[in-house]
């Protein structure tokens, strides 16, 4: 069970506060097949262009931390979190097209995830840990023209180009989780639970997890529920 605190999740036109960014909303589909994805647009001020959501940080908690991102004119994408262990500057650009890191003033970069989804679309995913208690924390995401070293670079915008940006995640947690969506509010998913009637005739169902323990049952319930943790597979032997 987790929750997403990151509300409006997939409106970026809601999210709290904007630097010379213009909206323009459902303009793209999105990976969850449906015109509702919006595009975050620099304008043509000659500063930094960038745009976040606030949200309330607790110090030493750890924030599993996403976003689905598509280059739309642009092809990178500067991801800063504020007020957490990336503070003091740091940050890490990704390239939208390859799906690569590139710029970054991180030491480490192990917590960064990167995957491609269909039609151009990658989910960025990073673990962060809350450096100090925070009513405004703050994770920023800023369009760039090129793979820039600089945090916040100021440019041009040419008021068209920028990058589509969608399914917003801000969950307590260690690890890289999926997407939970949200409106106005924090929405909370119920841990899976998955159950199966063993065939007639099972003596001994194995579970192997990822790391390639196993768990093994001699005494068939009629109603097998699966154990917590990352399932490589459920093999369920019985007698012919």
């Amino acid at each position: 069970q987790k929750t997403n605190i990151f509300t409006n999740s997939e409106q970026v036109d809601l999210w709290s506060d904007r630097s010379n960014i213009s909206v323009v909303s459902n303009n793209l589909t999105s990976p969850s097949n449906i015109l509702n994805a919006d595009t975050a647009v620099p304008t043509s001020s000659a500063s930094s262009h960038f745009i976040f959501n606030s949200f309330a940080s607790v110090i030493n908690t750890s924030y599993s931390i996403s976003v689905f991102a598509k280059a739309n004119g642009y092809n990178f994408l500067q991801v800063i979190s504020d007020s957490l262990g990336f503070s003091t500057g740091n940050f890490f650009n990704v390239n939208l097209i390859t799906g690569a890191i590139g710029n970054s003033t991180l030491t480490t970069i192990s917590d960064i995830l990167i995957e491609p989804f269909p039609n151009g679309w990658f989910k960025i995913s990073f673990i962060n840990t809350a450096s100090s208690t925070q009513s405004t924390a703050r994770t920023i995401y800023a369009p760039l023209s090129t793979d820039s070293a600089n945090r916040l670079p100021s440019f041009i915008g040419n008021g068209t180009s920028g990058i589509a940006l969608w399914g917003a995640s801000t969950i307590i947690s260690n690890d890289h989780y999926s997407y939970i969506p949200t409106t106005n509010a924090a929405v909370t998913r119920n841990e899976d639970v998955i159950t199966a009637t063993p065939p007639a005739g099972t003596v001994k169902i194995t579970t192997t997890f990822s790391n390639n323990t196993t768990q093994v049952l001699t005494t068939i319930p009629a109603t097998y529920t699966a154990p917590q943790g990352l399932i490589k597979s459920i093999v369920m032997d019985k007698v012919l």
